[in-house]
């Protein structure tokens, strides 16, 4: 009897004393792991701020000049005037369908051709002429006929500001039917520099897309703002 009553005490002392301290521990454990699931030290991440972006600009790939783009620049704000322009310039190459690339390499053209891309600053010293410059782009007119420009009128309706969207056209088919090196030789030298990619400073012409193109790859910004990459390219 003695031994049985020893038994008993001994099993009530194990039950209160080791067993349900041992339960409440593993419960405290269960709830501490249950806080702090799917965090780091028990502490839930900070939400996201929504002004948060994970991809803020798509990149846009690099192209062959078959130069080096190492042309001297220079960057400056010329404000609302050119910012203004420049997103008319975007929705025309928009609508054209021009890639990433095309939108960016049309906008370098348009960059070197002129300060604000106003229809002002089109170059009419050839006007009238196989040679005659065609909208912000300066175009020359027997390009634009190879392209499949028909009418005879030296390719001056494309000058109306309206007509933004068909002239880039007429550049992107270009890159999309002679590559963009030899559509930039056509555009600064007409046949003679697109047969030989050097007449006229075509190389040089090709140097200075290249460079600008170079800083909106770095900036895309730069498509949409108010500053201008400038590069010295002697007029021909």
């Amino acid at each position: 009897m003695q031994k049985e009553t020893l038994i008993r005490n001994f099993n009530r002392k194990w039950i209160f004393f080791v067993l349900v301290p041992a339960i409440f521990a593993v419960l405290a454990c269960q709830e501490a792991d249950q806080q702090g699931d799917s965090t780091s030290n028990g502490r839930k991440p900070p939400a996201k701020s929504p002004t948060q972006v994970e991809n803020p600009t798509s990149p846009i790939p690099p192209v062959s000049l078959d130069v080096l783009g190492n042309a001297k620049f220079a960057i400056t704000d010329y404000g609302r005037s050119l910012k203004e322009n420049k997103q008319a310039l975007m929705v025309a190459l928009r609508e054209a369908g021009a890639t990433a690339p095309e939108q960016a390499l049309v906008l370098a053209i348009a960059m070197q051709e002129t300060t604000f891309m106003t229809i002002d600053e089109i170059d009419r010293s050839k006007d009238n002429t196989p040679s005659a410059n065609v909208s912000i782009l300066n175009i020359n007119f027997d390009m634009l006929q190879e392209l499949g420009y028909g009418a005879k009128d030296f390719g001056s309706p494309l000058n109306d500001p309206r007509q933004l969207v068909v002239a880039v056209s007429y550049m992107i088919k270009g890159f999309r039917t002679w590559t963009v090196p030899r559509t930039l030789n056509f555009h600064r030298g007409g046949r003679t520099a697109f047969n030989d990619s050097i007449s006229f400073g075509a190389s040089e012409y090709r140097n200075s897309i290249a460079t600008i193109y170079a800083q909106i790859r770095k900036d895309p910004s730069l498509l949409e703002d108010g500053r201008r990459v400038e590069v010295d390219v002697p007029h021909v």
